[in-house]
């Protein structure tokens, strides 16, 4: 599922739940609709200044699952600064 949160100049901030855990499964979707991770050069995201090269805008924030030897697991991340920053210069 793709939520979008808020619009920045040419940008779009979304909330993404994926189905399953593959490996660049949301980079790959994005892109497959036309809508590049900003920074992600490898799935055609046009750049974001302030990001270092090789870093892309995606931010992993919660993760919740069952450990496999038993019990729930659960992980919340705050964003980045760099990333923030990059939000902050958006938005001026």
């Amino acid at each position: 599922m793709v939520e979008p949160l808020s619009y920045q100049n040419e940008f779009t901030l979304v909330m993404v739940t994926p189905r399953t855990g593959s490996r660049h499964q949301i980079r790959v979707h994005l892109a497959s609709i036309g809508y590049p991770i900003a920074g992600d050069e490898l799935y055609g995201g046009p750049p974001l200044a302030g990001l270092v090269a090789g870093r892309f805008w995606l931010h992993l924030a919660e993760l919740e699952f069952e450990s496999p030897t038993g019990g729930h697991v659960e992980a919340v991340a705050p964003v980045a600064r760099d990333l923030e920053d990059s939000l902050t210069r958006l938005r001026s």
